[in-house]
């Protein structure tokens, strides 16, 4: 009988799997008493019932961005700025022995106009109305997740043109700018190698010391050991710093401190590069007393700019914009660099 109510519900939509019986008047004190089963039987309660979903969110860590460490930023213009054209004046003129009936000598200045062109970048983000609801039940939150990783991935592209510019355009970065000196080769250890790991510390403090004089004499004595400079290495190099030697307690990094007071040691994954380890030396300013005539300045025309939210049938839409004009060097001569440390 109970069957052929089971075989007419399926006629209807109605499927009962596992089904063992209808309660009714007539198994009703049978179902009180539990007298037997009706469902399958199962083995306890599922496991996924006592797992502890843990509220905290752990992120993973991308690359630091050390750009902004080793020279200053700027903002310049707007993303509507297709370039930016920076004044630099030389002063020139030779003089001649005086008379007074003659205009000899003369002074003259010799202007240049460097241009940089502005990179406009963007990225977007989109989430999706169930999604949503998803993430929350997840205890997180997915619209403002995904707002952090557009401005993550921003500053991550920020930071990489400020290293190396963008290709095909007048935009160059501390790395690649093509005013910037050629690197110096650094001498053999006594090991007859050049890489820091085969050299003793008193060695790869000469290898420093060999930039600071590079900068003192293509500066002209302007930059010298009391000079404010930025000393940028790679995370493979910088444990370096503190190795000591048998004929020395003090550290690289001691030695540094009391011989270049004005130092500081930034450390930055692209001195890692293909050709070989690099450390590269900044001078903050060539003359101390005009500190408004930096060396180089990290330029942008937008940092970031959140666009409208785009509303779809069932999900959203957003674009995150900025622009950059890259790193502009405008004393290359008081920028040193050594590969192959």
């Amino acid at each position: 009988m109970q069957q052929n109510k089971i075989e007419e519900l399926k006629q209807y939509g109605f499927v009962f799997n596992g089904y063992q019986g209808f309660i009714d008047k007539a198994n009703l004190a049978q179902m009180a008493m539990d007298a037997s089963l009706l469902t399958p039987p199962n083995s306890g309660i599922p496991v996924e019932y006592t797992a502890f979903l843990d509220p905290a969110i752990i992120r993973i860590l991308n690359a630091p961005r050390r750009a902004r460490k080793i020279v200053g930023e700027r903002k310049i213009g707007d993303w509507t700025t297709p370039y930016v054209r920076f004044t630099q004046i030389e002063q020139t003129g030779f003089v001649q022995p005086y008379d007074d009936y003659a205009d000899n000598g003369k002074s003259d200045i010799n202007p240049t106009f460097p241009t940089r062109e502005n990179y406009v970048f963007e990225t977007t983000i989109e989430y999706g109305d169930r999604e949503t609801d998803i993430a929350s039940r997840a205890k997180f939150n997915l619209v403002s997740e995904k707002q952090v990783s557009a401005a993550t991935t921003i500053d991550l592209a920020m930071n990489r043109f400020y290293f190396y510019g963008v290709a095909a355009l007048q935009n160059f970065g501390l790395l690649n700018d093509p005013n910037l000196p050629n690197a110096l080769t650094p001498e053999n250890g006594a090991s007859g190698q050049k890489t820091w790991p085969t050299k003793t510390a008193v060695e790869r403090y000469n290898d420093i010391l060999a930039l600071v004089a590079d900068l003192s004499a293509r500066s002209k004595g302007y930059i010298d050991e009391n000079s404010r400079l930025r000393l940028v290495i790679s995370p493979a190099r910088s444990p370096l710093l503190l190795g000591t030697s048998d004929l020395m307690a003090n550290s690289v990094k001691a030695l540094l401190k009391e011989g270049l007071p004005n130092l500081e040691v930034v450390v930055a994954p692209e001195m890692s590069t293909d050709a070989g380890e690099m450390m590269m030396l900044f001078a903050d300013v060539v003359d101390a007393d005009d500190t408004a005539n930096k060396v180089a300045d990290l330029v942008f025309s937008e940092k970031m700019r959140a666009g409208r939210v785009v509303p779809y049938l069932s999900h959203f839409k957003q674009k995150y914009s900025a622009g950059t004009f890259g790193a502009v060097v405008f004393q290359p001569f008081a920028v040193a660099s050594m590969l192959g440390i």
